[in-house]
């Protein structure tokens, strides 16, 4: 006997399942969390995650369905438990009366001894309080049916068959018959251990040599952490690590690890203790050596992370070789101290763009006044072309040109090879923002070309001690924002020029494919990524560029001056060619120390293998 009665909402619910999601270019993908119990089985990994190539949520639910219906296979044959069990009457009305109710489902089953089988299902989708009313009325009726039909069996005389009794009656007869055996097989026991008992003991077997203890196999040098990290860095370099900066960042971070263990050792004798250690010493006793910091110990969790990385790579790569044991956890594994969530947070704080007061205050032209070209220059381009900052600093004269009767400005890697971007979608060409021509910006690369300083646009910017160019744009700028009151931990960086211009782009209705190309981001979708330049300058400069303006802002006290910075840019570039000789120096009697280190130690472990073979 069963009932069922369901109450359904009149009207439509369209929900996109927890499987399906969409990203911020509208592009659906797949994604599917992995059971807890499971994680370990997938190394770690808590999600599985695929796009669908699609802006259409129709395709994409037809896509998607398989492979979760795949995935969700794919769990149950592992062991994963993937649903909940039914929550009880009394935890579903508890939900009800918290107002948290979506689903509510009463079952109730009962085998009485004879095998009969009585139950009810109940099941209502709405939040109805008077639907609710009625789900428990109809509950409690249903449960006392379900009651009375116990009652009534409970009433019933037992009634026993004959042959029933019959198989009873043999079966006590054949136990006892059991129990007398078992008895009499114990008595006999009993005498045979006494007989045995009485006679003398054999003599001692032979004593048995000991089994030789199998030795550990010997320290292979081979595989000493410095040893595998020269091979690593070979690899990595050029294709992991593109820039100078990230060579000698990555150098610098794995100096420091080593640093920690205090010794070379064996590559698979890294543990996770090893790491703790290392973290340990970065938060509480690494001196911070540059920044708003300088002078406090330790770093913060976005610059520990960086330098763990560096090792995690390092293993990954260790035990793709077999230089790491395969079947044991990786010591990098969930050391993460920026979690996700806090890394997105961040992300969504971080470089704020610039509202027009703030703007208005930052190019004053009573306090924005700069001595230098590589000064007043960069910020300006930076907020008419959303350009980043090391792409404005590494511009060179030949990267400013005219086609197809427009002005225009090349971001790229050519003719310079310390020029770097990016990304392969960095590499683009844009037209020069009609503002930055009425402020003199053409005016000035002539004036750069007349004094002969070389090819770049600023000849006196110069570059760090790890060969890139920008950090006197970012330093000075923040200078600028501190005398003006405008600096703390939250205020926009020069990188909110990026954020600021293609906000506005984005608020006068640019769509999202010019922005990309304009700003040189990424186009995921796979069939974009075969031409991301697919936009004509021509189009650009009608439909882009004009519609990136700041209503309220008057830039007319900045027009530049001929002539305004060239005194100043002779100064700048012969101190930098003094820097950079210095720099030169330092760098090339490094070279030569790491060279000499690097032929000890290959000496060093010459001479540990021939030992060992001996």
């Amino acid at each position: 006997m069963r009932w069922s009665i369901r109450v359904v909402r009149s009207y439509p619910i369209m929900r996109i399942p927890c499987y399906l999601k969409q990203s911020r270019h509208g592009i659906y993908f797949f994604r599917i969390v992995v059971p807890k119990t499971l994680r370990e089985i997938f190394d770690g990994q808590w999600e599985i995650k695929r796009s669908l190539h699609t802006r259409n949520q129709r395709e994409a639910l037809r896509m998607a369905r398989p492979l979760a219906l795949q995935a969700y296979d794919i769990f149950e044959r592992l062991g994963a438990r993937m649903s909940k069990p039914e929550p009880s009457i009394a935890d579903i009305l508890v939900k009800a009366d918290k107002g948290e109710l979506r689903d509510l489902r009463a079952t109730q089953s009962v085998t009485l001894p004879n095998g009969e089988k009585h139950d009810y299902t109940i099941q209502t989708d709405s939040d109805s309080p008077a639907e609710i009313a009625a789900f428990e009325r109809l509950e409690a009726k249903k449960q006392a049916e379900l009651a009375a039909t116990v009652a009534r069996y409970q009433e019933r005389p037992v009634e026993v068959p004959e042959s029933m009794l019959t198989y009873q009656r043999e079966q006590a007869a054949e136990m006892a018959r059991f129990k007398a055996e078992l008895a009499q097989r114990d008595r006999a026991m009993a005498q045979i251990a006494v007989q045995t008992l009485a006679v003398p003991a054999p003599p001692a077997a032979p004593a048995v040599a000991p089994t030789p203890v199998t030795q550990t196999p010997p320290f292979d040098p081979a595989n000493r952490i410095s040893v595998r990290w020269d091979e690593y860095f070979k690899q990595a370099s050029g294709s992991k690590w593109t820039t100078s900066r990230s060579i000698k960042g990555a150098t610098r971070k794995f100096g420091l690890f080593m640093a920690s263990l205090g010794k070379d050792r064996d590559v698979g004798t890294i543990e996770r203790e090893d790491i703790n250690k290392f973290i340990r010493y970065l938060l509480e006793d690494k001196e911070v050596e540059a920044g708003d910091r300088l002078g406090d110990d330790g770093l913060g969790h976005r610059s520990v992370d960086n330098h763990v990385d560096v090792v995690a790579g390092f293993l990954q790569w260790a035990r793709d070789k077999d230089y790491y044991p395969a079947n044991v956890r990786l010591p990098t594994d969930r050391q993460r101290l920026f979690k996700k969530k806090a890394r997105k947070k961040a992300a969504g704080l971080a470089n704020p763009i610039h509202t027009i007061g703030q703007l208005q205050t930052l190019f004053d032209s009573e306090t924005f006044h700069p001595s230098e070209a590589h000064h007043f220059w960069p910020p300006l381009i930076a907020l008419f072309t959303g350009a980043r900052r090391r792409e404005v600093a590494q511009l060179l004269l030949s990267d400013f040109y005219v086609k197809d009767g427009i002005q225009a400005m090349s971001i790229n890697i050519l003719e310079d090879e310390d020029k770097s971007v990016k990304s392969p979608a960095a590499i683009r060409v844009i037209p020069v923002h009609p503002e930055l021509i009425n402020l003199g910006l053409l005016d000035y690369l002539q004036d750069v070309k007349a004094l002969g300083l070389g090819s770049e646009v600023f000849p006196g910017i110069g570059t760090n001690s790890d060969g890139e160019k920008g950090n006197a744009i970012g330093n000075f700028w923040r200078e600028h924002m501190k005398k003006l009151g405008l600096f703390n931990s939250r205020s926009p960086t020069f990188h909110s020029f990026r954020a600021t211009a293609l906000q506005e782009l984005k608020d006068r209705g640019v769509e999202w494919e010019m922005r990309c190309q304009l700003a040189g981001h990424e186009i995921d979708h796979v069939s974009e990524g075969y031409n991301p330049n697919k936009f004509s300058l021509q189009r650009l400069m009608e439909d882009g560029i004009p519609k990136l303006q700041y209503e309220g802002l008057d830039l007319t006290g900045l027009k530049y001056q001929k002539g305004r910075f060239d005194l100043a840019n002779r100064i700048s570039t012969k101190a930098r060619i003094r820097r950079e000789a210095v720099i030169a120096r330092k760098n090339a009697i490094q070279a030569e120390k790491d060279k000499a280190a690097m032929l000890a130690r290959k000496k060093a472990l010459a001479a540990e293998v021939a030992a060992t073979k001996q």
